[in-house]
């Protein structure tokens, strides 16, 4: 919770504006942008998410499946209502805490819901599935999900049984209202053609009900699945399942660029979960073809400060969510702030804890603004492992230690070496602005790579890195973390970390894009 009182010094920020040149103007500017942009990731997004099914990570009723999730690089899991034997646990509270709770600990979103025992509990025929139907709006509307899947595969397949169809038909107009009224959108996912789903939708007449299409089972049912993604269209399709049989994404018969521009032509944006082969062992080939899949369909900017610290891992020690920040008229080397959002700040003393973001990142994007005051320090690791260095360095034209430079790559430490600090990188320019002044990275990361016994056979390396619009670093590797990193091993993914406790430091308009693995 922030503290909405007032010390002298913020209370002092009106006059110590005009002091150092400034107004309040840009300050409110960007952090209404910083607010909105979190506002519109919330309500809705732009770009692709890329999940994968509980069921499909071995772990369908196992809150586990967001900390794989997580180690793999998804943006999001969807999860099974459970089974008969634990009789539909996720309609239990006390579960839905479970589930809450462990995706935003990973950082992962709930990406919807899914019922999969209606492949051998049809719905076309078992009476107790149309309670479990409409539970299921209840379960996705105290769990603020968007969509519950209904399967018709196994025995709840709707292939030439025009009775089971009708049966569906009627069931499904009389829990749609509820639907409806619940903002929750009911999925069908099945063997039948575009032609035969959009006949059951508007035979039901509501618009809470649409089409989970499956790329891969449509296309190993022979239909054009291009062509039905686009008569479809966004307006009757709410998400996707992408696998491709034996085959990892890219290398088999679903051609998924194709996918891709039939999406543009129909205009949809969302989900793509996947459910895929294991050709490399689980989490190598789920990562492979998560990899794949932003390659072809890109992710929109993950926006990691607003209005909470809900984007990162607690703790967050005296972390303080501000509206504004400015070196303090009263001593150089501290920030002052006021009320508001959008930026942070790490404490009145500038030390604290270091500030992990609870999603994990492999290759990436990255755009973070921060500002120092006078002979401050702090630093972005990425992967919690490898850093580029935040320091007052000013019109420095060249420091004794590699890397310690604003803009640099920090150097390794062996304190078993001589000397111990090793493989730092100095930036071609010093492109430092004073203390007091908004400064910017704009980073191009890839993540090392490891074969699929763990072994790492690529170091990490930032491809890229602009330092208030000024190239000073091109394809730098690095053969391991840096010093003070939060980890001493390698990964295919790891959290951001700011560093909080070198000195005072502000950050706001940080926002990270997952990007495509090279192979």
């Amino acid at each position: 919770m922030r503290n909405s009182n007032m010390s002298r010094r913020e209370m002092m920020l009106g006059s110590a504006r005009a002091v150092a040149g400034l107004s309040l103007t840009p300050f409110a500017t960007s952090c209404r942008s910083a607010s909105t942009k979190m506002s519109r990731r919330k309500s809705g997004h732009k770009g692709f998410k890329i999940g994968a099914c509980a069921w499909s990570l071995g772990k369908a009723s196992d809150p586990a499946c967001f900390e794989l999730a997580r180690r793999i690089g998804l943006d999001g899991v969807q999860i099974s209502m459970g089974s008969v034997e634990n009789d539909l646990h996720l309609r239990r509270p006390d579960v839905q805490k479970q589930f809450l709770e462990a995706a935003k600990e990973n950082g992962i979103e709930i990406a919807s819901l899914g019922i999969l025992n209606l492949n051998s509990v049809p719905y076309k025929s078992d009476p107790r599935t149309v309670q479990w139907v409409s539970d299921s709006i209840d379960v996705c509307k105290a769990m603020h999900l968007p969509i519950v899947m209904l399967p018709f595969f196994g025995k709840g397949d709707l292939r030439n049984d025009k009775k089971g169809v009708d049966v569906v038909v009627e069931r499904l107009k009389g829990v749609a209202p509820k639907a409806e009224k619940a903002g929750v959108v009911i999925g069908l996912e099945s063997w039948l053609s575009a032609e035969q789903n959009m006949d059951i939708i508007n035979r039901v007449g509501s618009p809470a009900v649409k089409v989970y299409y499956d790329v891969g089972n449509s296309h190993k049912r022979g239909y054009d699945i291009y062509n039905e993604i686009r008569s479809l269209g966004a307006e009757h399709i709410c998400a996707f399942h992408a696998k491709d049989y034996g085959n990892l994404f890219g290398r088999g018969k679903v051609d998924f660029k194709k996918v891709r521009l039939a999406m543009d032509d129909a205009g949809y944006r969302g989900w793509i979960q996947i459910e895929g082969a294991k050709p490399l062992g689980l989490e190598a080939s789920y990562r492979h073809d998560a990899q794949y899949l932003r390659s072809v369909f890109p992710a929109e900017p993950i926006y990691l400060i607003g209005d909470d610290f809900s984007a990162w891992r607690q703790n967050t020690g005296t972390w303080r969510i501000v509206g504004e920040a400015i070196v303090d008229p009263e001593n150089k080397k501290l920030i002052a702030a006021g009320p508001g959002g959008g930026v942070i700040v790490n404490g009145s003393k500038g030390k604290t804890v270091n500030l992990f973001s609870r999603k994990h990142f492999g290759d990436v994007t990255a755009h973070i603004e921060f500002m120092i005051p006078r002979k401050s320090n702090s630093g972005v690791y990425f992967m919690g492992r490898y850093e580029i260095q935040i320091y007052d360095s000013y019109g420095v034209k060249k420091s004794e230690y590699p890397g310690i430079e604003c803009g640099g790559i920090y150097q390794r430490w062996d304190k078993n070496r001589t000397p111990k600090g090793f493989e730092g990188h100095s930036p071609l320019v010093n492109a430092t602005l004073p203390p007091g002044k908004w400064q910017s990275f704009d980073v191009i990361f890839r993540a090392p790579r490891f074969d699929k016994t763990g072994r790492k056979i690529s170091n990490a390396r930032f491809k890229k890195v602009i330092h208030n619009s000024v190239l000073v670093h091109k394809n730098v590797e690095l053969t391991g973390p840096t010093r003070s990193a939060a980890y001493s091993d390698e990964k295919p993914t790891g959290p951001l970390m700011l560093q909080g406790n070198h000195g005072p430091v502000a950050y706001r308009n940080i926002r990270v894009t997952p990007l495509a693995c090279e192979e």
